[in-house]
């Protein structure tokens, strides 16, 4: 998961943490048709990200932090606008009823 608060509209990140995010219109994006989904990302190294289906498996290849959305500040650190980030059962596909026999 995301480490560290923001100062209240950013969530700053690290190499190696994953999190849930809204996906921008960024063209990777779209082509891959994660565009305003929610989808887990986890940062790489060198300003890569990989982003993961729900099944924990990866895209075909990792793509820039900034075209999954996370900016980098003034001292070079990644953050994530506390708006884009997506609750964990964000755009899941419900379970069907259960019933018990």
């Amino acid at each position: 998961m995301s480490s560290g608060a923001g100062n209240g509209n950013r969530v700053y990140l690290k190499v190696g943490d994953a999190i849930r995010l809204v996906m921008p219109y960024s063209p990777t994006c779209v082509r891959w048709g994660v565009a305003g989904k929610p989808v887990y990302v986890a940062i790489g190294e060198e300003g890569s990200a990989d982003l993961l289906h729900d099944d924990g498996s990866t895209f075909p290849m990792p793509i820039s932090v900034g075209e999954a959305g996370i900016r980098t500040d003034e001292a070079g650190r990644y953050y994530v606008p506390s708006s884009a980030i997506a609750s964990p059962e964000a755009g899941l596909r419900p379970l069907p009823p259960q019933t018990l026999s």
